[in-house]
């Protein structure tokens, strides 16, 4: 009778054994959890589509042709939401998140929020001493550590703003600051999520930020058909698309690449009208033509800001507007929108949603149009 129960107890204790082994997961992917899956089917949202080699070679293109009508839009005036007054001098704009940052050369970095435009704080210092900036420029990372990159346009110091907003150096691009030697605050863009790009006189360098390397050219700006034009322009860049591209701001003409520069398709709108003799006068270049101002990324696509004006004739007569021109990343036109207002500093949203300038003429700055889809 022992023998009978004691085979019993046996044989219950291995039915809950197994029963316990039937539960537990056999594989990681069984233990995942529902979050696990909504998170891993948000980063493959998230990830932009492969896009299809880049055609190369020189396009000649109408612009009223392939973009079709003006898409006229209004925009709405930001009054600040407190007693903050501020004018900036030559801004340049970052977003990250629920920030946005802005330099301009009386402040140096201005910190708001976003959406509502609240002044949060001042990052950094004006003056020649340590760690402060004579010529500030701020612009985006691509390492998730850093919400912005802070720069100096004539000593080449790189820092990184960490998510408390303190800054950290990084590196300098190059010793031989000066008249000559400088980064142009259209042109110093993230490559990578430690690498920059960035334009000395007509070249385009490529640097790493981890380490000391000196920069290394990727791209020469000169173009054969422009003569003796000033190499001047925007740069934008997409590390997730490998595209980046600059657009000429006295020729309508823009180039769309890969980050090396191996492949490049030239849109060339012939407009210039450049005259070389204004090279040699005192502020001269302001009596041409301007044609790109800015190039702004997002993640599908990339808009430029367009002028079509002679700078002096925008003060003057007040012709307070521009068009704002948008591509996909291989360079393909999709539309064109005419803005009721004229800026030198503005920004698109990551989601393409939204374009935010600032405009001198306002007592408070900030702009902000809404994109339709």
């Amino acid at each position: 009778m022992h023998k009978i129960f004691f085979s019993l107890l046996l044989l219950a204790w291995l039915l809950m054994a197994c029963s316990g082994k039937k539960n537990a997961p056999t594989n990681p992917e069984a233990a995942s959890t529902p979050s696990d899956t909504t998170a891993l089917a948000q980063t493959v949202a998230d990830s932009p589509a492969p896009l299809p080699p880049l055609e190369t070679g020189e396009f000649t293109l109408d612009d009223e042709k392939v973009f079709g009508k003006d898409i006229e839009l209004t925009g709405t005036n930001i009054v600040e939401p407190d007693t903050f007054i501020f004018k900036p001098t030559g801004p340049r704009m970052v977003l990250n998140d629920n920030l946005l940052i802005l330099s301009s050369w009386n402040a140096p970095f201005y910190v708001f929020t976003q959406p509502g435009f609240k002044y949060v704080k001042t990052i950094g210092r004006m003056g020649n001493g340590p760690d402060e900036f004579n010529s500030p420029v701020v612009f985006p990372s691509d390492d998730p550590q850093y919400v912005c990159y802070l720069t100096d346009q004539y000593l080449g110091k790189v820092y990184g703003v960490d998510k408390d907003l303190n800054m950290h150096f990084l590196k300098r691009l190059f010793d031989d600051g000066g008249v000559s030697t400088y980064l142009d605050r259209e042109t110093t863009c993230p490559s990578g999520r430690d690498t920059v790009t960035y334009q000395l006189k007509s070249t385009l360098y490529r640097a790493s930020l981890s380490d000391s390397t000196p920069g290394h050219k990727i791209h020469s700006l000169q173009m054969k058909s422009l003569g003796n034009m000033p190499f001047i322009g925007a740069l934008g860049t997409n590390a997730e698309r490998n595209r980046m591209v600059f657009a000429y701001k006295y020729a309508k003409i823009v180039k769309f690449m890969d980050l090396e520069a191996r492949q490049v398709r030239i849109l060339n709108f012939q407009k210039s009208g450049f005259d070389e003799g204004t090279m040699h006068k005192v502020d001269g270049l302001d009596a041409n033509m301007t044609h790109y101002m800015q190039v702004l990324p997002t993640r599908d696509y990339v808009f430029l800001t367009y002028s079509g004006q002679v700078p002096y004739d925008v003060g003057k007569d007040k012709k307070y507007f521009m068009w704002v021109e948008q591509y996909d990343w291989n360079g393909n036109p999709i539309r064109r929108f005419k803005i009721k207002d004229f800026s030198i500093n503005a920004i698109v949203s990551r989601d393409a949603s939204r374009l935010i300038l600032t405009a001198y003429y306002y007592d408070d700055p900030f702009v902000v149009y809404d994109l339709p889809e």
